[in-house]
């Protein structure tokens, strides 16, 4: 009987990388029959092989059936007759459906997420699909579940995939996750690809993650199938290091740090060495602040992997969070765990008015801008209002109270325009700080013997166990949000609410990327259609694992101790909903997987490999 994982159990991730052959009564009346020998065959079907003719079923006496009716999604019915949402208008899949074909095509099911590493790999290596020898008998739809922001996906969201991936000859939909929630026999990887014969709709095989590499037999052997041929033999599987498929090592290659940071277009003066320079003397300036004791770097140590190394941060007092480490911040499209910013800069502006971090306002910093760095400041940005004039420019003030109000809104724009560009100087710094390399990396530039024999065997439970479906590319992060059901680290105790507050937070902001300060609007135009949504309810952007091991306590509110009490969570995969420290819906994305001692040290060795001191200049 086929196990049914609740909610969206096909984006859970788990341990088998293997192809798996669906139940029996999923591929009847399509699986192999006994009389046709599983013999030796090296190079896919052969065309010149004889065929065993086999109507189907949906076609007797020559005449098609109708689509069977299938009220929903199960390997124990054909594939419903599904109508998805595409860019070139509604996609049904009965359009696929066949019963009368004399040779028989298979159709291929993509299922993935835009935020999952492997669903990128696999979609940035389509060719070796649509390459092969028998790709004329192929269809291939493509279906994202998820965008790149784990929220249900639009059609702007398929834009934007199909403007990545690059992949014409594949129809591309969207779905929802819980449409194909019932195709988990156990916990499963992305993207799945379902192996689907048009004359019945019923399933031959389904893949989790599956290598690309292996595509070329699995092709070979379902037309063989449909065929009634002779079915190859599975060719020795290539492994990096006895330990790593093939698409896992091409996906270590590129985890490698960048040499650059990507362009940000929001930002003009990013790149430019006199904003990072001022930058550099804000950032490490504590008199930015209202004790005139706290700077950025109180909680951005680079002696600590630029966070602080304390389980949630003080400023001018106790927070709610933990620092998050700013080394990976100028590659990443959100910012703070809520995502509450959507550019680095607007990230520096957030702690100078936080009554808990530096506890000042936006009118004291630019005075402090016009009496320190006046010099600096207008070599970059040009010059200065008359902030000595204390009837116009008071010493202090922020939105919401009364020197602020009072002013005109002419001046109030003159002075958030150097609140920006204090943001933008810090933003160009922390572009010039890089992440040294770590033994990981000379590992991933070839260099084997840099990884002990455990980090090793970890990187292989790496990717068996799905942590490379989130922590995957230079910054080791997918820049999107989850709901791990870590605990609150509220001072109140109550539950802390993530990204559903932070997309309010950063919709009521004026410096959004899509803002007046922006140099770049256009940018953000994203930002307009994007609405806090239940789910959204105690997400969390997931942080980089550059540097992990130094960056303790973990979690949002810091409360895993060492790394093996954050292995163990992972493991146990536990939903925790009427836990009062935790909130929403446990991410489907986050499954158990085997858990044994040899396990939690490997990763553990494994984690502490990604270390490497930030380089400062």
């Amino acid at each position: 009987m086929l196990r049914r994982i609740p909610l969206a159990a096909l984006l859970i991730l788990g341990c088998s990388t293997s192809p798996t052959a669906a139940p029996d009564a999923a591929v009847t009346p399509m699986d192999a029959p006994a009389d046709v020998p599983h013999v030796a065959h090296d190079a896919g079907v052969d065309a010149d092989a004889p065929r065993v003719p086999r109507p189907s079923d949906r076609c007797p006496d020559g005449g098609a059936l109708p689509y069977p009716e299938v009220p929903e999604i199960s390997f124990e019915t054909p594939l419903p007759d599904l109508t998805l949402p595409s860019s070139d208008g509604p996609l049904r899949l009965g359009r696929y459906y066949t019963p009368c074909a004399a040779e028989p095509r298979l159709l291929v099911v993509r299922l993935m997420a835009a935020w999952s590493g492997p669903s990128q790999h696999h979609a940035a290596h389509t060719r070796r699909l649509l390459e092969l020898p028998e790709a004329s008998r192929l269809d291939v739809v493509d279906v994202l579940l998820s965008a790149a922001d784990n929220q249900p996906p639009d059609d702007r969201d398929l834009a934007d995939w199909r403007a990545r991936y690059d992949a014409p000859p594949t129809a591309l939909a969207r779905s929802d996750a819980p449409t194909w929630r019932a195709l988990s026999i156990g916990p499963q990887h992305l993207p799945l690809l379902l192996l689907v014969d048009p004359r019945t709709m019923g399933y031959l095989k389904f893949f989790d993650a599956p290598d690309t590499h292996d595509l070329p037999y699995e092709v070979a052997d379902a037309l063989a199938r449909l065929d009634r041929r002779a079915r190859p033999t599975r060719p020795a599987r290539a492994r990096y290091d006895d330990r790593l498929p093939l698409d896992a090592w091409e996906m270590v290659q590129a985890m490698v740090p960048r040499a650059r940071p990507p362009a940000d277009p929001t930002n003009a003066f990013a790149d430019d060495p006199r904003a990072a320079a001022l930058g550099r003397a804000l950032f490490f300036d504590p008199r930015l602040s209202a004790s005139g004791e706290v700077a950025c770097a109180r909680c951005h140590d680079p002696a600590t992997g630029l966070a602080d190394g304390n389980a949630r941060s003080t400023g001018v007092a106790l927070g709610d969070r933990n620092a998050p480490s700013v080394l990976a911040a100028s590659g990443q499209r959100w910012q703070f765990w809520d995502g509450r910013a959507d550019s680095a800069w607007m990230q520096a502006l957030g702690p100078f008015e936080n009554p808990r971090e530096m506890g000042f306002t936006r009118l004291g910093v630019a005075q402090a801008i016009a009496q320190r760095y006046a010099t600096e400041y207008t070599a970059v940005y040009g010059a200065l209002p008359p902030l000595g004039d204390r009837a116009r420019f008071p010493a202090a003030g922020m939105p919401g109270q009364p020197d602020w109000e009072a002013m005109s809104a002419d001046d109030r724009r003159a002075v958030d325009r150097i609140f920006t560009n204090v943001g933008k100087s810090i933003a160009a710094f922390e572009r010039t700080v890089t992440q040294g390399e770590s033994p990981f990396d000379r590992y991933a530039r070839g260099e084997i013997g840099a990884l002990s024999v455990a980090a090793r065997d970890g990187l292989g439970i790496y990717f068996e166990s799905g942590c490379a479906q989130c922590h995957h590319g230079p910054s080791l992060s997918d820049d999107s949000f989850h709901n791990i059901h870590f605990d609150s680290g509220r001072v109140d105790q109550q539950p802390d609410l993530g990204r559903f507050e932070g997309v309010d937070a950063l919709r009521g902001s004026p410096f959004r990327a899509d803002g007046v300060f922006s140099d770049s609007p256009s940018t953000g135009a994203h930002l307009r259609r994007l609405t806090p949504v239940e789910s959204m309810r105690g997400q969390f952007h997931t942080p980089s694992l550059r540097n992990v091991s130094r960056t303790g306590p973990w979690g949002h509110g810091g409360t895993f101790n060492n790394l093996r009490e954050l292995i163990t969570h992972y493991a146990e995969g536990r939903d925790r909903r009427g836990d009062l420290r935790t909130t929403g819906e446990l991410d489907p994305a986050i499954g158990p997987f085997h858990r044994v001692e040899s396990t939690i040290t490997s990763l553990m060795a494994l984690l502490q490999s990604f270390a490497a001191p930030p380089v400062v200049p």
